[in-house]
């Protein structure tokens, strides 16, 4: 089963990449978010810096900075290079008035795009710009070579050209969505090549009560405290090398009815290298432990020891990944998971930008657990217990893409996945101290699906909030005393985190509950509204409801389990603020209310909440 999985996988994402036509462009550009400083000769702009963004916000949104060339006030709109501005009466002008605007005027403009060199300014405010100089911040819609090894992108639905040698994919792949690092980052010279070090400060304040739905339960007020350092070094245009590390303090400030306590910790993070076009195949090759990550991360968002290949065309990019999973990021703590033990990991990504505003992605999992499988009798230390040896294949696609009109924008997403293995469970009795016994061993095939499916729409108008509805089911297992067990599972790499359209990514599933999609229904309503330059306010309601009544919840926040007679797990109420009005400092609050449903059997409703701040500093 395992070998012909593999098949199977490889032929379905990679094949795919070869079909569609990879034409051995720098990988991964079109759908990512750059912010392009170049020349307006009147005809063209020719980039010569290239700056990553993050390519989670809304596709539609964008942002001009240059000089005014032409100015056209009866209908409201003037010209920057080739990117045509119109205002509104709802358009913000930041320390100046409309009467500012003047031929020859340096000016910053963030909105909307309406069609293509069409921006419809949600505000405005004067900048100081070199003559000749233009900026654009937004996603990049396609690709183009150039015979000279440039390329032609097209963004804000205008073309730029893009000179070879500008582009750094690389330093694109150090680029955290949670982290906003300064453009202008501490550069040293190594061996003739720059040296960009980087990283953060941060720290957050979490307040959890009642996570087992009862009196009995101990509230915790939790301070963390982290370091984070980075550094990149561009040895030549096409390697380069990126390590990271941290180092942090956990310290418990209340523990009802019991002492606090406090740990400090050294983690290491992603240590790669990369290089590009590899003797001009067109294929680039990353090796070393790496982040994963997805843009809903529905999928996963984890740090790998992987062999990672990366192949990207015009509209189509694909990538193959062989990997193992990290036991412990602490350094020298010698600590081995049994969980993670003899896993081999064969990630397939295919990517198809088959319009400006909308793509189609394939995934693919092969995970095989090759750990040895203990007789019934068997003893081994009680820290080495492994209750499930799961080898199986995960495969799924996702559809998504922006819309928008004259009044309003949006964002869809349609994401299916199935998932068919074999599982090796094991239950284990105390045998000593410090010892197990193997008690009883048994095995299931697994094969079960799921789907998540949501749309977020917004209009123009500044201060106008958008809706977001969602639903997300994962199957569950009707007979469980047959050999098929039919409950799905998300991969042991998934995060559950985005955004709906604010400035912050958070737990769509519920910051307290955190469910992983498993024998679950989930309907989500949200509301958020923009707030000031770059802020936002998101409130967010979620239903949970078995997909079949069962007594164990497979992975959640909570600390206990719900009865098996009824189906209705709750609601939870989530608030997520943040602040990001300044370029190194980001602040957010998030606020969570759980209300526990009849699934749970209590006397009485349950309440418990989550709070946190956080506060980063980047450098």
């Amino acid at each position: 089963m395992a070998k012909g999985a593999l098949f199977w996988l490889l032929l379905f994402g990679v094949g795919a990449g070869f079909v569609c036509g990879v034409d051995g462009q720098e990988a991964g550009m079109v759908g990512q978010r750059f912010k392009l400083t170049g020349r307006w000769d009147g005809e063209s702009i020719r980039i010569f810096r290239l700056q990553t963004r993050d390519a989670r916000r809304d596709a539609r949104r964008g942002q001009v900075e240059g000089r005014v060339v032409d100015i056209d006030a009866p209908q409201k709109s003037f010209g920057i290079g080739p990117i045509r501005v119109h205002w509104n009466d709802e358009t913000i002008f930041v320390g100046m008035n409309v009467r500012d605007i003047q031929i020859g005027s340096g000016l910053e403009v963030a909105g909307i795009l309406l069609e293509p060199g069409v921006l419809l300014a949600v505000s405005i405010e004067e900048e100081r710009v070199a003559e000749d100089d233009i900026a654009l911040l937004g996603t990049i819609q396609g690709t183009r070579p150039e015979p000279d090894g440039g390329i032609r992108a097209l963004v804000l639905g205008v073309e730029v050209i893009i000179p070879a040698g500008t582009r750094s994919f690389a330093q694109g792949l150090t680029r955290d969505p949670d982290d906003r690092r300064p453009d202008n980052q501490l550069t040293f010279n190594l061996l003739g090549r720059p040296l960009i070090a980087g990283g953060g400060v941060g720290q957050r304040l979490l307040v959890d009560s009642d996570r087992a739905l009862t009196r009995t339960d101990v509230d915790r007020v939790r301070l963390d405290h982290a370091v984070e350092l980075e550094l990149f070094w561009r040895v030549t245009n096409t390697v380069a090398v990126f390590v990271e590390g941290q180092a942090g303090y956990e310290s418990e400030l209340y523990r009802e009815g019991g002492d606090t306590e406090g740990v400090g910790t050294v983690e290491g993070g992603q240590a790669w290298i990369y290089w590009a076009n590899v003797f001009g195949s067109g294929v680039g090759i990353q090796l070393g432990r790496q982040r994963f990550r997805e843009t809903r991360e529905w999928w996963w968002d984890e740090n790998l020891d992987a062999l990672r290949l990366r192949w990207a065309g015009t509209k189509l990019a694909a990538e193959l990944s062989i990997a193992k999973p990290v036991h412990d990021k602490r350094f020298f703590s010698g600590v081995n998971d049994p969980e993670k033990d003899g896993q081999q990991l064969v990630l397939v990504t295919t990517s198809w930008a088959w319009s400006p505003d909308h793509r189609i992605d394939l995934f693919g999992l092969w995970q095989n657990d090759t750990s040895p499988r203990e007789a019934v009798g068997t003893r081994i230390e009680g820290d080495r217990e492994d209750e499930s040896d799961l080898s199986a294949v995960w495969f799924g696609v996702r559809s998504s893409g922006d819309f928008a009109d004259d009044v309003g924008s949006g964002h869809y997403w349609i994401d299916v996945a199935g998932v068919k293995g074999v599982e090796n469970l094991y239950d284990f009795q105390p045998a000593g101290r410090t010892r197990s016994v193997v008690s009883q061993h048994r095995q299931s095939r697994l094969m079960a699906w799921a789907a998540d499916l949501g749309v977020t729409i917004g209009s123009h108008s500044r201060y106008s909030p958008a809706i977001t509805l969602s639903y997300a089911f994962g199957s569950g297992d009707k007979d469980p005393d047959d050999d098929v067990n039919h409950e799905f599972r998300q991969t042991n790499l998934r995060d559950n985190n985005g955004r709906f359209e604010g400035v912050s990514r958070f737990r769509y599933y519920g910051e307290l509950f955190r469910p992983e999609l498993s024998n679950l229904h989930i309907v989500t309503a949200g509301l958020g509204w923009p707030l000031f330059g770059s802020s936002s306010i998101d409130f967010v309601w979620h239903r949970y409801h078995q997909f079949t009544t069962s007594n164990r919840l497979r992975d959640t926040r909570l600390r206990t389990s719900p009865s098996g007679l009824k189906g209705n797990l709750g609601d939870e109420f989530d608030l997520i603020l943040a602040l990001e009005e300044w370029n190194r400092l980001e602040v957010e609050l998030v606020g969570a209310l759980f209300r526990s449903g009849p699934a749970f059997d209590l006397n009485t409703t349950k309440f418990p909440v989550h709070i946190g701040l956080k506060f980063d500093w980047n450098f």
